[in-house]
């Protein structure tokens, strides 16, 4: 991941993920990945930013977006509880899936 944000590639150690998925296809692996519902939280950030535009994350009792600290950093959790928020946090997966990666 580019600094802990989940459905993105680092891009020094994987500049090219759809050419690494391809090749290592080709000799017979079948890539998965874990994906953490735990979105950093980090203006500019689009799944961050987009997830605030949808309202898509925990809120707290009064309101308040929950965050909670992780590997990463502070987060924002989807709230999966909304049938909207599952078909976004689902249709997010289509950036792995469309580079080559056999599952998640």
């Amino acid at each position: 991941m580019d600094g802990y944000r989940v459905f993105t590639w680092d891009p020094e150690r994987f500049p090219d993920p759809l050419r690494l998925l391809s090749e290592l296809r080709a000799q017979g692996f079948r890539v998965i990945t874990t994906v953490d519902p735990g979105v950093k939280i980090d203006a500019g950030y689009r799944v961050h930013d987009d997830g605030l535009a949808r309202d898509a994350f925990c809120r707290l009792p009064g309101d308040a977006l929950f965050r909670g600290p992780v590997w990463s950093g502070d987060c924002f959790f989807p709230d999966f509880t909304d049938a909207r928020v599952r078909t976004w946090w689902g249709d997010l997966h289509a950036s792995l899936l469309g580079v080559g990666m056999a599952g998640v």
